[in-house]
């Protein structure tokens, strides 16, 4: 119990201390249930394409026996698994971080914005 207890709050202090220097560099992250709702309709948006590019994948390129997790389901394409898992991986980040902007995700927004004068700066 003691052993739960430790790692419970050790994983509390973790997260606040994370979201704090998070905080500082892109500004307030709100915790609103409209925000987490956008987020996780993102995140479903995003999973739900990058599944139908592995499905494209597979049919592409043919499918792979493996003992893979949920390979009766959703067979591996005939790949090397660093190549679908960087087309898959990267549909997936570009799109939810891309809906995440289009909703107006505060923290995103920030990101975005910082990354922008970045560039800007880069390019002078």
């Amino acid at each position: 119990a003691l052993i739960a207890l430790t790692t419970s709050l050790s994983a509390w202090l973790e997260v606040a201390l994370l979201r704090r220097s998070v905080s500082r560099a892109l500004g307030k992250i709100p915790h609103t249930g409209r925000s987490i709702t956008k987020l996780a309709v993102a995140a479903i948006v995003a999973a739900s394409l990058a599944f139908s590019v592995k499905a494209m994948l597979t049919r592409t390129f043919g499918m792979t026996v493996n003992a893979e997790f949920g390979a009766a389901f959703a067979a591996a394409p005939d790949l090397s698994p660093r190549i679908t898992g960087i087309v898959v991986l990267a549909t997936f980040g570009a799109i939810y971080v891309s809906l995440c902007v289009l909703l107006k995700i505060p923290l995103a927004l920030g990101a975005w914005n910082k990354l922008r004068g970045v560039l800007r700066r880069a390019s002078r």
